[in-house]
């Protein structure tokens, strides 16, 4: 997170010491697509963005449970049971709530072609943060200390081209590939009693340390097609 702020700041300084062309680019679409700012020099153009998807849901669940029940008595010397059943009711309500900012740097080139036509080639990196909230029956519950051991990294390449009505607007498409790498590492640490001792030292319960890691590796990759719509100023 540190180097892409840098990366960015040096991109914000680098649109005062250049003379570069600004360029605002929107891809619209279901699909995970987003806007970015960036400066074009020559046939290079630099750009970052800063995307933002929320997430909730809630759960309800309501109904009966069936409780066994029994009585006992004690008469003229023996014991009489009675057995039964009781009906609860019961109203469980869940929520969850989740925030994803993913900043995101990248670098696009443009490869030239007929009038009014640039083919292209761009890559970028993207690191997704999570934030979010939970509540059960109303009280809440702390998640943030779990997707705070979850690190995401997002990266994309792709090929494409723009036309360009004019000197400021262009309209094009491309087709490329996300990857996606996520790793989820957590540690428990915690204690158990055994029984410990000999016949000839004495018997007790000793508390020893226990050490738990979990460490999840998911993957992702898939393909994509993008409608981009460029403005230069």
């Amino acid at each position: 997170m540190k180097k892409i702020i840098i990366i960015c700041g040096l991109l914000f300084m680098a649109t005062n010491l250049t003379l570069g062309q600004f360029v605002f680019s929107v891809k619209p679409g279901l699909d995970l697509n987003g806007a970015s700012f960036g400066i074009k020099i020559n046939k290079l153009i630099l750009f970052g963005g800063l995307d933002y998807m929320h997430f909730s849901t809630s759960l309800e669940e309501s109904g009966t449970n069936v409780y066994g029940t029994y009585a006992y008595q004690y008469i003229s010397g023996y014991y009489q049971y009675t057995y039964g059943y009781q009906l609860n009711p019961y109203d469980d309500k869940y929520d969850i709530s989740l925030n994803m900012y993913s900043p995101t740097v990248g670098i696009k080139v443009l490869l030239g072609g007929p009038e009014n036509i640039d083919a292209y080639i761009t890559a970028s990196a993207s690191k997704p943060i999570l934030s979010g909230n939970s509540s059960s029956n109303g009280v809440d519950e702390n998640i943030q200390k779990y997707l705070d051991n979850l690190s995401i990294w997002g990266f994309q390449i792709a090929f494409g081209g723009e036309y360009h009505f004019s000197e400021h607007f262009s309209i094009g498409g491309e087709f490329g590939i996300r990857l996606y790498s996520a790793k989820y590492d957590q540690t428990d640490n915690a204690q158990e009693s055994v029984y410990v001792g000999s016949s000839s030292t004495g018997y007790n319960y000793q508390n020893v340390p226990t050490t738990q890691k979990t460490t999840l590796s998911p993957g992702l990759s898939f393909t994509y097609s993008a409608l981009c719509l460029n403005y230069y100023f």
